[in-house]
């Protein structure tokens, strides 16, 4: 798609923010915000074992350079709360003021596991580190920590306070999954996670909010009972193709009114539960 890489809140966009935040420091709790005294003075207090004493001669050196600093999960949140980080860039050795909104487009003020779970309730698309594909700005996680997918083999992540933002390559790193994050646009679309179970599930009957429920989160698809195929999902590209199946117990009308069973087609139409 072209400009893709220019239009904010996109994974390629943001994937272009990371690698020019690639030498910012690492501060715990942080979320893109100027390096300050005050700053620093909130986050000792607020998180003590991380602020020691043998890292306040570092932080006082960011303070002076003026830098932009983040933790891990940080960075994904500042970029989001400033509309694509125009601001933080240009804040960074400057005094030019960042201009956040706290929770702007979508974005919970989430920890890094907390993040993951959410992507998942949110019914984004993930999967384990060895079926990453070359999509720009995905997340890369393991317990505790998050990073971000570049392209060819690489990726931005906050890594520490001994190493700030630092580019790295995923072969040479211990992450365990990837998964879109909730608030960012994918070239391609924003695709429903794939089925990980290798058979069917019995057929629920219509209504059923247990099983199907949560299937059909997991694909990202929210219609009703009797919502024809051609109109939904309502925006085309949302979820990227037309093609994928509902997960309301794969029951479907074709239009002679026959029930049918297997993938979402032109024309039928969900007999399946409603999903949340």
């Amino acid at each position: 798609m072209a400009g893709y890489a220019d239009t904010p809140l996109t994974g390629a966009h943001f994937a272009a923010f990371c690698e020019k935040m690639v030498g910012q420091p690492y501060w715990y709790g942080a979320c893109c915000y100027k390096a300050t005294q005050s700053l620093l003075s909130s986050k000792s207090k607020q998180y003590p074992g991380y602020y020691t004493a043998g890292r306040m001669d570092q932080c006082q050196r960011d303070i002076a350079a003026r830098a932009v600093v983040a933790d891990c999960i940080g960075g994904a949140k500042g970029y989001a709360w400033t509309n694509g980080g125009a601001s933080i860039l240009a804040a960074i050795g400057t005094d030019a003021p960042i201009l956040s909104k706290y929770g702007a487009n979508g974005c919970p003020d989430k920890g890094a596991n907390g993040m993951f779970t959410y992507a998942k309730s949110k019914g984004c698309p993930w999967g384990p580190i060895a079926t990453l594909p070359e999509t720009l700005g995905l997340a890369l996680g393991k317990d505790g920590h998050v990073g971000y997918y570049i392209g060819n083999g690489e990726l931005v992540e906050w890594r520490g306070f001994n190493y700030g933002c630092v580019r790295t390559r995923v072969s040479q790193r211990d992450f365990q999954y990837w998964y879109q994050l909730p608030f960012l646009r994918y070239e391609g679309g924003n695709m429903p996670a794939p089925d990980p179970e290798p058979t069917p599930d019995p057929d629920p009957q219509p209504g059923d909010g247990t099983r199907a429920a949560v299937r059909g989160q997991r694909r990202g698809h929210q219609h009703p009972p009797g919502q024809r195929a051609e109109l939904w999902p309502p925006a085309p590209g949302a979820f990227g193709h037309l093609s994928a199946l509902c997960g309301h117990g794969r029951q479907w009308l074709d239009r002679r009114g026959n029930r049918q069973r297997g993938g979402l087609g032109v024309g039928r139409v969900c007999t399946g539960g409603v999903t949340k």
